[in-house]
């Protein structure tokens, strides 16, 4: 009883000196190359070995092996008319229907020569998972007439609880390079400047072929209230990249400021739309400063979550909160600035949102993510999700006016982890130490405390865990010794365990 106590009493003092401070990194690996222009990236619900790239100019929807790094040679679609000088035009983005393991359909939204912005839907062919069929049926066209600020992001909610309905959701720019002019972010009978949100399993204009959807009648200006029955959002200036977090539904927006704040805004999951986001009279988190068309908060208002100034980043990218495979990560959102003071070298930054603020702000993450093996971490143009949740960040190429064939993937990953990390947070420390000693004497499994392959837990089990405690799972983090309270402690105990031979309990 003497040396139970005596055990158990340094076993505290062990958890006590365990709580080791460990810097969690991160880096990149180059899974992909030879892109021109790549703007947008995305994958079926459910495919991580196929990400499907769509290239700004050239119209082109490619397919990247992430198993082998290789560009499928023949393009799972081209989609024609993409202007020959588009500006911020092109093909911007495309999304699969929520459905697409049984019907094939999937999205794209891209301008004409126009400028018009067209969202059309394509199958994938019968006979190739890896080419689509040509025909085209348009589903949703906006007039812009130039090709500045056409915002051009499509994408389906997910389905958090099982009655969820999925629809389609359209972001769109305030159709004008300076100040709104026509203040139509504000107006809600414009389609500029606003989140609509469209179901395309239906069709309430069954005689105009060219407009094939549904309204949701929960929209909140559906109906005899004023405003767009499509419109679900409004207030936004130049929408770049928005995206939904896969496992909770929130939804977040990048807005390309004027000249003094670019934005992150929010929506909760819970939201039943009709959210304002201030532009024209409103950016950052106050009056619009110049230009002479500040004012103050319209009905409505919402806040961003987070902004930051122009004097060195020039154009956010909007991202994606992490829901991939490295645990320390999870429900961060992850953003980036495309300019980079001019330069291309952007800054990738994420924060934590709580649910009613953003916590946690890194300021500063490309340190982290210099590529593990070749490529160059620039001119983000877009962050990209396959379909089991990995994030990837979307190099556009060698600048601005990028030459052909610079565009790179890079995809966020972390060192497998340790033995013993068997809480999966990514150190060994105290807590595996705490689930190990519960098991001792037991016949466990590799997730509980047997490590040598040979029950029950043991000394030498005990052993492998102490040869990395205080290891981080991550590339590049601090390893930090284990305190010799912890060896001393784990060290009598075991051997005291191997005395008696019988579990601690």
């Amino acid at each position: 009883m003497q040396y139970f106590a005596f055990s158990k009493s340094l076993l505290g003092m062990a958890f006590l000196a365990a709580q080791l401070e460990v810097s969690a990194a991160i880096y990149t690996t180059r899974v992909g190359s030879g892109f021109s222009r790549p703007s947008y990236a995305t994958s079926p619900v459910g495919d991580g070995d196929r990400l499907f790239v769509t290239e700004h100019h050239t119209g082109q929807i490619k397919i990247l092996d992430l198993n082998s790094g290789v560009i499928n040679p023949t393009p799972f679609l081209t989609v024609h008319g993409i202007p020959s000088n588009p500006g911020d035009s092109g093909l911007l983005s495309m999304a699969f229907h929520p459905d697409y393991a049984t019907n094939g359909l999937f999205y794209t939204a891209s301008n004409e020569t126009n400028f018009d912005m067209v969202i059309r839907q394509y199958q994938v062919s019968a006979g190739n998972p890896d080419v689509a069929d040509a025909t085209a049926t348009e589903v949703f066209r906006i007039p812009y007439g130039q090709p500045s600020h056409t915002g051009s992001w499509i994408g389906f909610n997910p389905k958090v609880n099982p009655t969820d309905p999925q629809y389609l959701y359209v972001t769109t720019g305030d159709g004008s390079g300076w100040y709104d002019p026509g203040n139509d972010a504000q107006n809600l009978n414009s389609w500029f400047g606003k989140v609509h949100r469209i179901d395309v399993n239906g069709d309430d204009f069954p005689s105009d072929p060219n407009k094939n959807y549904s309204i949701p009648t929960s929209n909140p200006f559906y109906g005899v209230t004023p405003g767009l029955d499509e419109i679900w959002a409004n207030g936004l200036r130049s929408p770049w990249r928005a995206s939904f977090d896969r496992q909770n539904g929130d939804f977040y927006i990048g807005d390309v400021g004027q000249d003094t704040w670019e934005e992150i805004n929010f929506q909760p999951a819970s939201s039943a739309g009709g959210e304002n986001y201030g532009w024209r009279l409103q950016e950052g988190f106050g009056a619009t400063p110049t230009g002479g068309t500040g004012g103050p908060p319209p009905p409505g208002n919402v806040y961003p979550i987070h902004a930051f100034g122009l004097s060195g980043p020039q154009s956010v990218t909007g991202g994606y909160a992490y829901r991939g495979s490295i645990p320390q990560l999870q429900g961060q959102y992850f953003f980036a600035d495309f300019v980079g003071g001019g330069t291309g070298g952007g800054t990738i930054w994420s924060l934590q949102h709580s649910g009613t603020a953003a916590t946690t702000v890194v300021t500063d993450r490309v340190p982290e993510l210099v590529p593990a093996n070749v490529g160059t971490l620039d001119w983000i143009s877009t962050f990209g999700e396959d379909g089991v949740g990995e994030l990837y960040v979307v190099s556009f190429g060698d600048g601005w006016n990028p030459s052909p064939g610079t565009g790179e993937i890079f995809r966020i990953e972390a060192d497998p982890l340790f033995p013993a990390d068997f809480n999966m947070d990514g150190y060994v420390d105290s807590m595996d130490l705490g689930i190990l000693l519960a098991n001792f004497g037991s016949v466990a499994t590799s997730e509980t405390g047997e490590l040598n392959g040979t029950p029950p837990v043991d000394s030498l089990d005990l052993g492998i865990l102490l040869g990395n405690f205080g290891q981080a799972s991550l590339v590049a983090s601090a390893v930090p010794e284990p305190s010799t309270i912890v060896l001393l402690a784990s060290l009598i105990i075991a051997s005291g365990f191997s005395r008696r031979g019988r579990c601690f309990v």
